[in-house]
C-alpha cells in the first residue's frame, strides 16, 4: 500500500471503587480507537514509541516520525529493517526510579546502513555504511548501540566524545 492509518488504542478511565474492590485504573471497560494519523509511504515496517509518545514508523527509505497527531518523513538512504529507540522506558517509583526518560535517538539499521536520527529535531545526525546490516540494538546506559552485520558478524558503536554522535 502507498498510505495507511496509524491507530492508537486508548483505554478508558477508570470508575472509582469502594474500598476493597478492584483499584479504578485495573476496572474494566472497553477499549477505544481513534485514527493517531495518516501515513503516506510504503513497505511500513516496524514501530517505536518514546516515552513523550512520539511514534516512529519504518517505511521505505524513510522513518516517518507521528508527533501530537502530525506526520512528517524522515528521509534515509536506505530502507530500515530495525529501529531501536535510545530511551528508559521503565516504570517510575516514586523516590526511587524518575521513570520514562527519552534520550533523543533512535537507530534504524537495514540493507547496509545504519542511521542515527536526532528525534527531537526528526533529522539524520549520522549514517554508517555496515555491509550486510539487518537490525539494531541500543544501550542507553553504555551508550553504545549492536549492529547484526550478516556475515560479518556484528558491529558495535559508541561514542567518541560525550555529546557526539556514536562511531564504529
Amino acid at each position: 500500500p502507498t498510505s495507511g492509518q496509524l491507530y492508537q488504542i486508548l483505554q478508558p478511565a477508570g470508575q472509582p471503587q469502594p474500598p476493597n474492590e478492584r483499584p479504578a485504573e485495573t476496572a474494566i471497560g472497553v477499549n477505544t480507537v481513534s485514527v493517531e494519523a495518516d501515513l503516506d509511504g510504503s513497505d511500513f515496517g516496524e514501530v517505536a514509541v518514546e516515552a513523550d509518545r512520539d511514534i516512529f514508523v519504518a517505511a521505505t527509505n524513510a522513518v516517518i516520525k507521528v508527533s501530537g497527531g502530525m506526520a512528517s518523513t524522515i528521509p534515509l538512504g536506505f530502507r530500515p529493517s530495525s529501529l531501536s529507540l535510545d530511551s528508559d522506558l521503565r516504570t517510575a517509583i516514586p523516590g526511587v526510579e524518575p521513570g520514562q526518560v527519552d534520550h533523543g535517538v533512535l537507530w534504524a539499521a537495514g540493507t547496509g546502513k545504519v542511521a542515527v536520527i536526532d528525534t527531537d529535531t526528526g533529522k539524520v545526525a549520522k549514517e554508517f555504511d555496515v555491509p550486510g546490516a539487518s537490525s539494531v540494538s541500543a544501550d542507553f546506559a553504555a551508550q553504545y548501540a549492536y549492529v547484526a552485520a550478516g556475515s560479518a558478524g556484528v558491529a558495535f558503536f559508541a561514542p567518541t566524545e560525550p555529546d557526539e554522535p556514536p562511531t564504529p
